[in-house]
């Protein structure tokens, strides 16, 4: 008896060490392939960077103002020069600056002349769960100011204190504020490692190969169909890309926040920064920063009742706006991450601009507890982990061969 009691805990413990790899797996730093980031030339550890207060988007009341200090403590203790708190907010009272959650080129252009900040840095507070476990998604971005917003730097990470109990549930984190610092330090850290020499960009068709054995939904293009040999339990359950579609071509991309058909709110916000964050890694890829794709809705009073449309990517690829060669898009109709077994459901469309026609479309779903069987090897614990996986396929087949 004691002997399979003691087998039964060093399972447990190996259990737990899993766990939590395959949840940092989860996390947007292993999506399969190598981060983009070659540093700017005009932004450096001394640039003035403008903080941003957070963007709160998880539904729930959740402390903000705590998050947004402990960031800002840390980028000072990292030596970032950061403007004047006093004078930020002069400047968005001056200018009635509400929005928090990205910069258009408006405010871009009278934030750099009138207070010199080079760049903002852009919290957004994806989730958050005080007890039970405790639970964090957050993603950041820096993006320099000016006529023309540009994301330089982009990171997301989503943790939950019960993803590595390990033996005897010595890893577990029950007090929130602790799982707030350990988010607060991976997301830092990973941008002083971008500072320090950048990463290689990842290239269409990394990690995904073509070959006979088909995948997928043929019946949506008979002619093309695609065909991959390293699937997935996160590929999409069916897809459609246009046969004419070259993965490898030079596109700028306009990614638009999804319909939020049933899901929690602003869940369609979430989706739309998953995917800018993994498009933003790409080489051949130049992603819009979402401040300006809110301008330019904003401007001609766009919305999107019944999700994507053609007008919407008729506005973004005109030439007197944003000029964008593709429009993502697209859906979510579930998107659970707090209580119980993270569940995610959402489907994606992206239109080619000049051509006004379908790239690419696709429905995607998953449950964190999927193909998971013995001690919960694989189980994968927020909603932020497992839309990146699910997001990272669809890009990821989207640009193969």
């Amino acid at each position: 008896m004691n002997k399979l009691l003691l087998c039964l805990l060093i399972l447990a413990s190996l259990s737990g060490t899993v766990r939590g790899e395959e949840e940092a797996e989860a996390f947007p730093t292993d999506t399969g392939g190598e981060r983009a980031g070659e540093v700017h030339p005009g932004f450096g550890r001394d640039s003035l960077l403008a903080y941003l207060p957070p963007e709160n988007l998880s539904g729930v009341r959740a402390p903000v103002a705590e998050i947004g200090r402990k960031i800002m403590d840390n980028l000072r203790e990292r030596e970032f020069r950061l403007l004047e708190e006093a004078e930020l907010e002069s400047f968005m009272k001056k200018y009635r600056m509400r929005y928090t959650g990205g910069i258009g080129s408006r405010m871009g252009s009278l934030l750099r002349d009138e207070t010199g900040a080079q760049a903002v840095f852009v919290t957004s507070l994806e989730s958050f769960q005080e007890q039970g476990p405790p639970k964090i998604s957050l993603i950041c971005r820096i993006v320099t100011t000016g006529p023309s917003p540009e994301i330089l730097w982009m990171k997301g990470i989503g943790l939950s204190g019960d993803q590595s109990p390990g033996l005897l549930g010595l890893g577990l984190v029950q007090d929130s504020e602790k799982l707030i610092d350990m988010a607060v330090e991976a997301l830092l850290d990973d941008l002083d490692a971008f500072l320090a020499g950048g990463f290689k960009s990842r290239s269409p068709a990394s990690g995904v190969h073509h070959e006979p054995t088909e995948y997928g939904d043929s019946t949506l293009d008979e002619q093309d169909p695609l065909r991959f040999s390293n699937r997935s339990k996160y590929d999409p359950r069916k897809y459609y890309r246009a046969s004419w579609f070259e993965p490898e071509g030079e596109y700028a991309v306009a990614v638009v926040p999804f319909l939020n058909k049933y899901a929690r709110a602003h869940a369609g916000f979430v989706a739309a920064l998953h995917f800018t964050e993994i498009l933003h890694g790409f080489e051949n890829l130049h992603v819009f920063e979402p401040g300006l794709i809110r301008e330019q809705l904003l401007k001609y009073r766009l919305i999107m009742p019944a999700g994507p449309s053609l007008a919407v990517s008729d506005i973004l690829a005109s030439r007197t706006t944003l000029s964008a060669d593709l429009i993502l898009s697209g859906q979510v109709f579930d998107y659970q991450g707090l209580r119980g077994v993270p569940k995610v459901d959402f489907s994606v469309q992206i239109f080619d601009g000049a051509a006004r026609d379908v790239v690419w479309w696709s429905r995607s779903d998953a449950r964190g507890d999927k193909n998971v069987y013995f001690f919960d090897f694989g189980r994968i614990h927020t909603a932020h982990g497992l839309m990146h996986r699910l997001a990272d396929r669809v890009v990821a087949m989207l640009l193969s061969h």
